[in-house]
Parts: structure tokens; sequence; C-alpha cells
């Protein structure tokens, strides 16, 4: 049983650091792939072994012990707590300390202290709400200067060490990992690390095999990347999975057949990879992997060959977004039902098509809502396609709509890295009218502002 003064897991000061940033569970749970109940119990054992009771005196814990920026927390309960059951009200005997050892905020100064911190920090978040909210920088610990600032929830920060492109990207642990891809001296098979809160990239073992054109999926702790384009123009059909806590590679079952430019998406402890390029045409194959059996099979295959789509896993479907046929861009917006299958019914079904047809773009979800960032909707333009002038996308799965949001604040293009941290979209590289880019900035995607509640001990 956890007691007070405990070391927090590396698991647990992540989970804190979400909370410290506004995360509600279920977008916690979400975030990290586990369910909501789990994120609960981490919360009780958190609250007890840091001594408070209630997210608000957590928010303030993380920030003095400098596990978030005081710019990047957000003090103050969510909105939708009270349905989430909260762990400092509803399991109250669990968390609160014994009464031999005092809770964080306790005495009369204290409190008032903190009570005068808050509305402050409430003041200060209304006035910026219903004047004129300043843009908001992203969460890094210690950041470098903004580039550039939009009026909107852009920020640029500093390059990539290299131009590239159609490479894997993960968000995990509270890193981010960037595999693979093109870059000026060829295919890469470099394995970068990048920590957000930190602001430092790190270089990992290299991936055995040099690929682009490949995306990458997490399953339990471990990065799984197949296929690819090599360096001779082949495709492959190899599945490598790294280890990032050991920094090792490993090679599984191989594909079926070999492809490049397929989606990839993660759902249940499965798999799931759709389409994709065979080196001479483009596939409509479905295939599941099961990492316990290590093995792949067939599934219900797509109505039409596609490659450069975008998969998002959801709540009970993988979403999955546009596509090129060989001849155009499609809008297509499909949901793909692992569960179903077995007594024969369809595992597909159309959802509201994208405003306008788009391929090799990035896509993440946050907030139960997904966005597509940059990509082509015209793959006769080539060059002349400004892929820049494509706003970012905003799908909101419950009400089967899409909205559309700001222009990047810098050109995007085909192909580039999308990640998620806190309530922000990560964006890196892609390749424009100008070539491929080394860029790195990010978007606001979740804008939040907390009020916070004071109560009684």
């Amino acid at each position: 049983m956890s007691e007070q003064g405990e070391p927090l897991s590396e698991r647990e000061i992540e989970i804190l650091s979400l909370v410290a940033t506004g995360a509600a569970n279920k977008e916690i749970a979400l975030r990290l792939s586990i369910s909501p109940n789990t994120v609960k119990v981490h919360l009780r054992r958190i609250f007890i072994k840091i001594g408070v009771a209630s997210r608000t005196e957590a928010t303030l814990y993380a920030i003095r012990s400098g596990i978030v920026p005081r710019e990047a927390a957000l003090l103050g309960e969510p909105p939708e707590l009270e349905a989430e059951e909260s762990p400092s009200e509803s399991t109250a005997a669990t968390v609160i300390s014994p009464p031999t050892k005092k809770p964080l905020i306790q005495d009369w100064r204290w409190r008032v202290t903190a009570a005068l911190v808050l509305l402050l920090v409430a003041a200060g978040s209304l006035a910026a709400f219903f004047l004129r909210p300043a843009p908001v920088l992203p969460p890094p610990a210690t950041p470098a200067a903004p580039l550039a600032a939009s009026p909107q929830r852009w920020a640029a920060l500093n390059n990539l060490a290299t131009a590239r492109k159609g490479m894997a990207a993960v968000s995990s642990e509270n890193a981010f990992y960037l595999i693979g891809g093109v870059t000026p001296s060829g295919i890469s098979q470099s394995t970068l690390r990048f920590l957000p809160l930190a602001n430092r990239w790190e270089e990992l073992t290299p991936k055995p095999t040099p690929t682009t054109d490949i995306q990458a999926a997490i399953l339990g702790e471990k990065i799984y990347v197949p296929g690819g384009q090599l360096p001779n123009g082949a495709v492959s059909n190899v599945l490598e999975v790294f280890d990032p806590r050991r920094n090792q590679w490993e090679q599984h079952a191989p594909l079926p057949q070999a492809l490049s430019q397929y989606a990839l998406a993660a759902f249940e402890g499965r798999l799931y990879l759709f389409g994709g390029w065979t080196g001479k045409e483009y596939s409509a194959e479905v295939y599941q992997y099961d990492p316990s059996q290590d093995v792949w099979e067939r599934r219900q295959p797509l109505k039409s060959p596609r490659a450069l789509s975008a998969a998002v896993t959801g709540r009970d479907r993988i979403y999955l977004m546009g596509g090129y046929d060989g001849q155009q861009a499609l809008n297509e917006n499909l949901s793909f039902f692992p569960t179903r299958g077995q007594s024969g019914e369809t595992v597909w079904e159309e959802r509201a098509p994208l405003p306008k047809p788009r391929y090799a773009m990035g896509a993440a979800m946050l907030a139960d809502l997904i966005f597509l960032v940059g990509g082509v909707s015209k793959p006769d333009a080539g060059k002349e396609n400004p892929a820049a002038a494509l706003p970012l996308l905003e799908y909101v799965p419950p009400s089967d709509q899409w909205l559309t949001l700001d222009t990047p604040l810098q050109e995007v293009g085909s192909q580039p890295a999308v990640v998620t941290f806190s309530n922000y979209l990560h964006i890196f590289g892609g390749e424009g009218k100008n070539g491929a880019s080394a860029g790195h900035q990010t978007y606001q995607a979740i804008y939040t502002i907390g009020i916070p509640i004071i109560k009684d001990q």
C-alpha cells in the first residue's frame, strides 16, 4: 500500500504531469492507452504519496517539484470531473493522509495564501478570455524562444537538425519518437527521441533497416514499424520493433506482402494496417497483427485500393481518412470496427467525408477530437501545389462534423509527423513546394480556462 513521502513511479509522474496541465481522467486514459479506472487507481496512490486531497493541490505540488513548468499548469478542477469521480471526493478515505501527517495545505496561513494566488490566477484567466487571449507557448520546461507566433494558437520552435519527411512518429512516456524517413542524405535509419519537458533531442539505437513512407504504433511498451521503402527503391515486408526501455530493436513476423505508404493504428492490443503501395500497385488489403501469436491475418478489405491515408483510433473503431488511389485524392472518411466480422457483418461504415480530398497528411486524436495537418489535395500539381494553403481540419466524431481551423504558421506539406503532448499538437518536417522541411511547430488544439474551487479540509 502506498504511503505519504514514498517516491512517485515513472508512470505516476507522467499522470501527475497530465493532471497538472488540466487533462481529465478520460483524456489521460486515452493518451496513455489505459482505462479510466486505472487512471483513478494511479491518482489515489499519487494523492497519498504526495499528501494532497485535490487536483489543485496536486498541481501546486507538480509546479514546486519541477514536474511541470508554471506556464503549462492549469489550476482548478476540470469541468467534467464530477462525471469521472474525483479521487479527492468519492474516495476521500483512500487519499487523505493519516491524522499524524499534515496535508500539504493545512494551517490557515497557507490556506489564505493559496486562496489569494488562485483568485489572482482566476482573475487573469477570465480577463484573458473576455478581452483577447495572447498566444500561449507550448509546455517545455526550458523552451527555446518561439521563432514566430500567430494571432491564433500556432508557435514555431527550433527546427530539427535535419529536414525530413515520410518518417514514423509516436508519443509515449512523455517523449516523442521519430524513426526513419527521407533526409537530404537519403533514406534514414535514425531513431530520435524528443523530451518536451526538457526541450532535448536524443539519438537512440538506429533502426536496423533504413526505410521511409512508414508509420508506427505502440503495443504495450514497444514501438512497431512495419514495411516501408528501401534505399534501392524496393518495398520491404520486414516488421521491426523498438523497445525504448532497453534501447533495442528486434524483428518479428514479416508482413504477408511488402508494403509502404500504408495507414497504421493500434486497437485493443493489435495492429491494423490499411492499404499501401506494393512497389507495383496500390493495395486494398487490411491486415491484423497479433503480437501474442506473432501472426498477421487478412481482414475484410477496403472497397478500393489506396495509399497515404490517415488512420486514427477512436473509442470503438478506427477512422480511416483520405488517401490516394493512383489517380486522384480521396475525401472518404470510413469507420473500421475491428470487433465485427465474426458473423459476416460488415466492418466498414461511411462517415461525413472530408471537406476537400487530401492525402499524405499527418493525423492525431486529442480529447476525442481528430486533427488533420498538411497533406496534398491535387496530385498533378506537383511543386506548384502550395501544401501550406491546406488548413488544419478538426473532426468531431459524436456529431460527425468537420471544422476548418487555422492555416499552419509554417508550410507543412506532405508526410509530416504529428504527435500530441498535453493540449498541443507537435508537427515535424514534411515536404512542400520548396522541398523537405526541418520545421517544428505546435498548435494549441485544446484551450481550457480553469476556475479554482477553494474547499475546506
